[in-house]
Formats: structure tokens, sequence, C-alpha cells
């Protein structure tokens, strides 16, 4: 009987411990398994992580070196138009300003004699007709004072618009306050040249 019950034990003892080692090893396994699986879906979620970040990244770099191109080239093109602008608007005030004034000498061309009033006019502005009539007129100093002042006019008139087109077409470009500046000038500018222009006008009808 203590044989029996020995070789009992024995046999209970190596099926508990055939156990215990299978539960090691399939543990073991577990770990193993387990421990690539968690590594291999970690990899992938960093790879594509990594991937979105980089399309960002490049998203990003892309924007900003767009900006940067943009802003070069305004500023650039600011820095070509401005000197062009400034000397037109230069142009138009000096041009527009006697004329705002209303201040204006003229020589007597009715003392003048022949020959000193035929130089005189090879100089002027006024037309061949204009010149024909001048030298028919008994008041020359008039008739030339009032000719002389459209033809001023019509010129601030050109010189101004010259100015304000380019300074429209371009105004993009300009940043403040400079743009700011130049806008009031081209105001005092139309304004000056509208009031000069009616009163020329109502003179003309009364």
């Amino acid at each position: 009987m203590p044989d029996i019950l020995n070789e009992f034990l024995k046999l209970i003892g190596g099926v508990a411990a055939i156990g215990a080692a299978s539960s090691a090893f399939a543990y073991a396994m577990f770990r193993i398994f387990t421990t690539k699986w968690i590594k291999t879906r970690f990899s992938q979620r960093l790879e594509a992580f990594k991937h979105q970040q980089n399309q960002e990244i490049e998203h990003l770099r892309f924007r900003i070196n767009t900006m940067m191109d943009w802003n070069v080239k305004l500023h650039q093109r600011e820095f070509d138009i401005l000197p062009e602008t400034w000397s037109l608007l230069n142009e138009a005030f000096y041009t527009i300003e006697p004329i705002a004034i209303g201040f204006q000498q003229y020589p007597n061309l009715d003392e003048m004699s022949t020959d000193r009033l035929k130089e005189f006019l090879e100089k002027s502005p006024l037309t061949v007709v204009q010149k024909t009539e001048l030298r028919s007129e008994s008041n020359k100093v008039q008739y030339y004072r009032e000719v002389k002042t459209m033809h001023d006019l019509n010129t601030a008139i050109d010189s101004y618009n010259q100015f304000h087109l380019l300074f429209s077409k371009n105004t993009i470009f300009i940043v403040e306050p400079i743009k700011t500046a130049f806008l009031a000038l081209d105001q005092m500018l139309k304004e000056a040249i509208i009031e000069r222009l009616c009163g020329f006008r109502a003179k003309e009808a009364g």
C-alpha cells in the first residue's frame, strides 16, 4: 500500500511539474508575442504620426515660403514704384502751385516792338492761330494772360493725371503711412485744379 501511494504521489507531482512547466512556457511565449506586437503597433503608429507631422511641416514651410516670396516681391515693387510716384507728384505739385495761387507776372506785350514780340511768341506755348490772334489784339497782355492761363491749367491737369494714374495702379504696393500721405496730397492737388478750372470757366461765362 505504501508503495502504491508513493507511486501515486510521484505521478501527481510529475503532472503538477509538467503543468507548472507548461504554464511557465505559455506565460513566457505570451510575453514574447505581446511585447513584439506592442512594439510593432507602436512603431506603425509612430511612423504614421511622423509622416503626418512631416506633411504638416512641409505644408507650413510652403506657406511660409510663399508668404516670404510675396513680401519680398511686395517690398521690391514698392521700392521700384515709390521714386517714380514721388517724381510725378513733385512735377504735378510745382505745375499746379502757381495756378492755384493765381499770381503770375506777364510782360507788357503792348509796348513791345514787332521784333521783340516775334521773338517772345516764338518761345511761348501759344499755337500758330493764337499767335496770329494776339498780334491783332488791342490788349495783347489780356489776351495772352487768358490763353496762357488755360494752357498752364491743361498742362497741370495732364501732370496731375500722370501722377494719379500711376499712384492708383500701384496703391496696393505702397504701405502705410506713405499711402495715406499720397492720398492726402492727391486730394489736395485735385481740389486745387477743380477750383481753378471752375473759376476760369465762370470768368469765361461772365
